[in-house]
C-alpha cells in the first residue's frame, strides 16, 4: 500500500516476551526471579489471558515482511495464532522449567488486569502472514519461548559475571 507515497507495511505485535523486554506482562518478573533463585508474588492476574509473542517470533515475521512481495496485505499480526495463555498457565510452566521457582499468582482480575480482560486480547489469525509470508512463529509453544528465555537469560547473566 502506498501512503503519502511511501510503502507502508505494519507488524502489530502481541504480549512479546524474551531476553531484553521491556514491559512486564508478568514473565519477566516471573522469569527473572526464578532464574535469580528469588521469590515472586502477584496479588493478581492469574487469568489474564494473552497471545504471547516471543521476540524472535516478531523479529522473523518482521523479516518476512521486508523480503515479502509487494503485493502484500498491509498489516501482519506478530502472534502464535493460538489459544490464549493464561498468566497463571506461564507460572506453571516456568516453575517447571526452573525447579525450584517460588511463584505464585492470585486467581482474581485485578483492576490493572480489567482493562486486557474486558476483550482487549483476542486470539490472532496469522493466516495472511503464513499464505503471503511463508512465515509461521518459531516459539508458537510458549513452552518452547519461556525455555529459550530461560536460557538466554543465564547465559547472559553468565556472561555478565
Amino acid at each position: 500500500m502506498q501512503c503519502f507515497g511511501l510503502d507502508v507495511r505494519i507488524v502489530r505485535p502481541s504480549a512479546v516476551y524474551g531476553l531484553g523486554m521491556n514491559f512486564p506482562i508478568y514473565v519477566r518478573p516471573m522469569v527473572e526471579a526464578a532464574v535469580a533463585g528469588q521469590p515472586v508474588a502477584f496479588a493478581s492476574g492469574g487469568p489474564v489471558a494473552r497471545d504471547y509473542t516471543h521476540v524472535k517470533d516478531l523479529a522473523g515475521i518482521t523479516m518476512a515482511l521486508l523480503d515479502g512481495p509487494a503485493d502484500a496485505d498491509r498489516t501482519f499480526f506478530g502472534a502464535t495464532g493460538r489459544d490464549l495463555v493464561s498468566a497463571s498457565r506461564v507460572a506453571e510452566l516456568v516453575r517447571e522449567l526452573v525447579p525450584g521457582a517460588d511463584i505464585t499468582i492470585a486467581d482474581v482480575v485485578g483492576p490493572a488486569d480489567r482493562f486486557e480482560s474486558g476483550g482487549f486480547r483476542g486470539r490472532l489469525s496469522i493466516d495472511n502472514a503464513r499464505e503471503q509470508l511463508g512465515w509461521a512463529p518459531r516459539f508458537g509453544d510458549i513452552r518452547d519461548g519461556l525455555a529459550e528465555y530461560v536460557d538466554s537469560l543465564r547465559a547472559y547473566r553468565a556472561a555478565q559475571a
